[in-house]
């Protein structure tokens, strides 16, 4: 039957052509059937589905009709929607230069790395150890006001200067019964009575061989010599209290060290 204001020809279809058709995807057809676009995604001459003369989607191009194949669409061309390029295979796989974009190091898609203006950022507000120069002495102090390093050239004075509240709390409560509140530049050499020339110290250490060693400078700087000291303390994790102190020293350019643990058994080690 035809309608007088339409220009597509309808016939009857029969039940087995159409129920072959919705178990296989073939349409049997003979040349004098018109196609009928039950699904207009199958391809009547073989089942498969097709793009083939669909419009929309992007850019595919100048290729043949995308078809359905292992999992994927293949073709991209007359039109039809393309997920690879024209002509070009499509793949729900991410290409190469997806899988760069979102997988950085290993990480999951959708983690990125921070900017570098992120990372500069992170890296200016990170704690450094920064110098404080006092009495003509340079001081090194780590974020949490530890003295790091002490260096500078050594001076007699003969008005000593001594803070016995910051030689009470050396060490804080790291510092041990049998410590002393040490100093790393001796008052009469002109030593800062600020905190950070101050360190718990053992007594017998104190009072021993790093005296010992003071005296000598005294003698030298007496005896017109030019005397240079870089004493560097090491810890032990957080500890506020050194668990030894290392000096290295010029008089007149002449190089020496000594290396001292701080312990009523801290004898000084070289020469």
């Amino acid at each position: 039957m035809r309608d007088p204001h339409s220009t597509t020809t309808h016939r009857r279809i029969p039940m087995e052509q159409f129920g072959r058709y919705l178990r296989t995807g073939l349409w049997t057809r003979s040349d004098e059937d018109i196609e009928r676009k039950f699904n207009p995604w199958h391809d009547p001459a073989t089942g498969q589905f097709t793009f083939k003369g669909g419009g929309g989607g992007s850019g595919g191009g100048g290729g043949a009709s995308a078809s359905w194949q292992s999992g994927g669409f293949t073709g991209g061309g007359g039109g039809g929607p393309s997920f690879g390029g024209g002509g070009a295979s499509a793949s729900w796989k991410l290409s190469a230069s997806e899988k760069t974009a979102h997988s950085l190091q290993g990480k999951p898609p959708g983690v990125k790395a921070p900017s570098t203006a992120v990372q500069a950022a992170i890296t200016a507000n990170t704690p450094a150890n920064h110098i404080v120069i006092r009495n003509g002495y340079s001081y090194t102090l780590d974020p949490s006001g530890r003295t790091m390093s002490v260096t500078g050239t050594l001076s007699l004075t003969s008005g000593l200067q001594r803070s016995r509240s910051a030689q009470a709390a050396a060490g804080g409560s790291d510092r041990l019964a049998t410590d002393d509140g040490g100093h790393y530049v001796a008052a009469r050499f002109n030593g800062p009575t600020d905190s950070f020339n101050h360190f718990a110290q053992d007594a017998n250490f104190n009072r021993g061989g790093y005296r010992v060693l003071e005296n000598k400078w005294a003698k030298d700087i007496k005896a017109g010599e030019r005397v240079y000291v870089s004493i560097t303390p090491s810890y032990r994790g957080s500890s506020r209290r050194p668990s030894g102190i290392s000096v290295v020293y010029s008089v007149n350019g002449q190089r020496g060290s000594r290396l001292f643990t701080n312990s009523s058994k801290g004898k000084p080690h070289g020469a």
